[in-house]
């Protein structure tokens, strides 16, 4: 039973470690307004304890050190303005009725995904099926 607990938690760290490396790459520099800094984190919109959303791209964004924590977690109403506008009514929408969806996350084909994103694992990602493909993108997003 452990070895599962464990097996699941080194899983997540991955996919934490893919999907923040996957947005920083997405977006290059920090996306407040008029700053250019290099992207340096990944900032979740709704918390990463909301699996549904966690690794979803809609749900996150790059930001410099100085706007992740002094902007997005202290300036919140601001910045969740911001968000509702930079992804307009429907996506923020859709991000929310995400955020309170309790299925299951299918965390190896979340890892799979970012792979593939990343170009890290090709071999594994001309294993998709269309079916997993489906499933996929009700996880992570459209594409």
């Amino acid at each position: 039973m452990k070895k599962n607990s464990t097996d699941r938690k080194k899983l997540i760290k991955e996919c934490d470690r893919l999907f923040s490396l996957y947005i920083r790459k997405r977006d290059k520099f920090c996306q407040a307004p008029n700053c250019n800094k290099p992207a340096q984190h990944c900032a979740h919109i709704f918390s990463r304890k909301n699996h549904s959303v966690r690794w979803y791209p809609d749900n996150a964004i790059s930001l410099c050190y100085r706007h992740h924590i002094h902007w997005a977690h202290k300036e919140v109403m601001e910045f969740a303005e911001f968000i509702q506008k930079r992804l307009g009514k429907r996506r923020y929408d859709l991000l929310k009725a995400k955020k309170n969806n309790l299925s299951k996350v299918d965390m190896q084909l979340t890892l799979l995904w970012l792979e593939q994103e990343l170009n890290l694992n090709h071999e594994a990602c001309s294993l998709y099926d269309a079916e997993k493909r489906n499933n996929l993108c009700l996880v992570v997003g459209d594409k």
